[in-house]
């Protein structure tokens, strides 16, 4: 018998009420509520015309049906992608409820698809039209276009950048798409030379106390701390040395540094640079701002930017313990989380970036932590995401296909670590699909975009069924 056979009369038996009740209770544990939900509904209309005919069966409103076999299609072959992992998936589309699930509350390590928990949780407590400041301040007013020193003071600008670290940043595939999302040091250079100043013989003073963190975490060994540069209030092209391409052994003497040359370079005569704390009561002497936390956001998620992600975690501890560290900034991320609705059950964070596989989240944490963006404060959390051909880390999958465009997605990798969570048509309507999935396994890390790529095609097909017409037997 073929499949087409089997699916006529399966659901030949499935016309009377009752054994629609059987459908639904069969179908409520790996299809989701909401489309068997929607059949038992269905199956309670009106009875009879005055032909005594059924006013409704599966031949003239097919849709529950087809809806429950395409779900019931996903969550198998997603569950077959599996096989051989360890691995998690929930997927929701808008009016259905959750159509397919499986390891949905299981801790597994999310890879960077935690960035999505970052971004809303900065959001929630930093405000999307939030900037951060970075300063020049003096001990006194300029006399004879001289000062005698300049501290340069650090609000946590997690982007603060030279023109060449701007220019290579934006030449990566990755950042793609993301020009303008740098805040240029050269501005502030350019404020400071506009106030007459022409001398600064004790040079300039780089002051990072704003946050009280290390530059690195004690958990990340060497090779990673590359991935996510130097931590602080003022670090500068993500604390590395541009002569040697490697990280600045003092970041903040690098950030005093970089801005001396800037300033000599406008004809102001500086002093060696060095770092401290700047008066209380000094006056600002010049300032810039970086763009709103929406552009931040969206550049963190689409080209998946580590240190960007732990910077801003240091901005959201300030903001709610007064305390600028890793800690402090999980801690208020995972508490604005919990204050918007998020079940945050099995969720364990060590960073901010998910560059350890010590963090811990769920497909169900990630899954409802995206349905934040239906509101407007969390909104650019999901139009910030990768978009699938266009932009960031999905800048090279999927073109030429029907998901080009449509998806918006953040990615996660590492080594034995795969991970796809986001949304089709972020305008989308009745039936778009969310969804959340990660894998972990023995996989290289192209095995592992292979698993996701599948993920996402299988889940855009939904509701792959066959017709209606070959569901439902001829009358």
């Amino acid at each position: 018998m073929s499949r087409g056979d089997t699916a006529r009369w399966m659901l030949v038996g499935v016309l009377g009420v009752s054994a629609v009740s059987c459908v639904v209770v069969g179908l409520r544990g790996s299809v989701g509520a909401g489309a068997a939900t929607e059949a038992a509904k269905a199956a309670t209309v009106g009875t009879t015309s005055r032909h005594h005919s059924p006013v409704w069966s599966p031949r003239r409103v097919p849709q529950p049906f087809v809806a429950a076999v395409g779900a019931t299609n996903l969550a198998a072959t997603l569950a077959q992608l599996g096989v051989g992992t360890d691995s998690c998936f929930r997927v929701d589309a808008v009016g259905a409820g959750t159509i397919a699930r499986s390891g949905e509350t299981n801790p597994i390590t999310p890879a960077s698809t935690e960035k999505i928990l970052n971004a809303a949780g900065s959001l929630g407590v930093l405000g999307p039209e939030s900037t951060f400041k970075t300063s020049v301040v003096s001990s006194a007013a300029p006399a004879n276009a001289t000062l005698d020193r300049v501290w340069l003071v650090g609000g946590g600008d997690p982007v603060l950048s030279s023109p060449e670290w701007t220019a290579k940043r934006e030449g990566e595939r990755d950042y793609t798409g993301l020009t303008g999302s740098f805040t240029p040091l050269a501005k502030l250079a350019d404020a400071v030379a506009a106030t007459g100043v022409r001398a600064i013989p004790g040079g300039v003073i780089g002051d990072s106390s704003k946050y009280s963190t290390p530059p690195y975490l004690a958990i990340w060994p060497e090779s990673d701390r590359v991935e996510v540069g130097a931590l602080g209030a003022l670090v500068v092209d993500d604390g590395f040395d541009l002569a040697t391409g490697t990280l600045a052994s003092d970041p903040v003497l690098a950030a005093a540094a970089t801005l001396s040359t800037m300033l000599v370079a406008r004809g102001i005569a500086v002093g060696p640079p060095s770092k401290g704390t700047a008066p209380a009561t000094a006056p600002e002497l010049a300032s810039i701002h970086s763009a709103p936390l929406t552009g931040l956001v969206t550049e963190m998620l689409s080209a998946s930017d580590n240190g960007t992600a732990e910077r801003l975690a240091l901005a959201v501890g300030k903001a709610t313990s007064g305390s600028g560290t890793t800690a402090a900034g999980i801690a208020g991320i995972t508490a604005a989380l919990r204050a918007a609705g998020v079940d945050l059950t099995g969720v364990s964070l060590v960073d901010a970036s998910g560059l350890s596989a010590q963090n811990r989240l769920t497909c169900d944490s990630l899954l409802e932590t995206l349905d934040l963006g239906s509101r407007p404060r969390f909104r650019a959390m999901v139009e910030g995401l990768a978009i699938a051909a266009k932009r960031g880390t999905l800048l090279e999958r999927f073109k030429g296909t029907p998901i080009e465009g449509r998806l918006f997605a953040k990615t996660g990798t590492l080594t034995g670590v795969a991970g796809l969570a986001g949304l089709f048509d972020v305008a989308g309507g009745t039936g778009t699909p969310r969804f959340a999935t990660i894998f972990t396994g023995r996989f290289t890390n192209a095995g592992g975009i292979d698993l996701t790529t599948q993920a996402a095609q299988a889940i855009n097909a939904y509701p792959q069924a066959p017709p209606a017409d070959q569901l439902v037997p001829p009358p």
